[in-house]
């Protein structure tokens, strides 16, 4: 079986990817958080801290930022459905990937592959960090 690791964004060209993948992303979210009433939002990801920088030139102020881990792991009731969501991620996310020339269709499908193996094995584990930021955006 090869050996695979993965350090989330410590290499400069992963972290130029994962930059490019909050441009893609952010925006969306930030006009959708453009409103004129009173709000609370709370940003949610495992990124760069890119989007809760973000959240503040949509008006929210008060901006708090927190994390906490989560560990998964084979026979727990959480295992499966963790997996099940990543497997759902790669999916939802292929075609603007590939369309940006990011990864091919082989990447994606080795990655499903690599994810439905990973789900079976017994000593299968995850380590998450949520990263959070939380705000208030006042009342205009």
């Amino acid at each position: 079986m090869a050996h695979n690791t993965y350090i989330h964004g410590t290499d400069s060209a992963e972290q130029e990817r994962l930059t490019l993948l909050n441009r893609l992303t952010n925006q969306a979210f930030i006009d959708f958080l453009v409103l004129n009433d009173a709000r609370s939002i709370l940003e949610i990801g495992s990124g760069l801290g890119l989007l809760a920088e973000q959240i503040e030139t949509a008006g929210f102020q008060g901006i708090e930022l927190s994390i906490a881990p989560e560990i998964h792991h084979a026979g727990a009731p959480t295992f499966r459905p963790w997996v099940e969501n990543l497997l759902g991620n790669v999916r939802s996310g292929a075609q603007e990937l590939q369309s940006r020339q990011l990864v091919t269709q082989g990447e994606i499908n080795g990655a499903i592959a690599e994810l439905r193996v990973f789900m079976e094995r017994d000593d299968a584990s995850l380590f998450f960090y949520w990263n959070r930021a939380s705000g208030r955006k006042a009342i205009r």
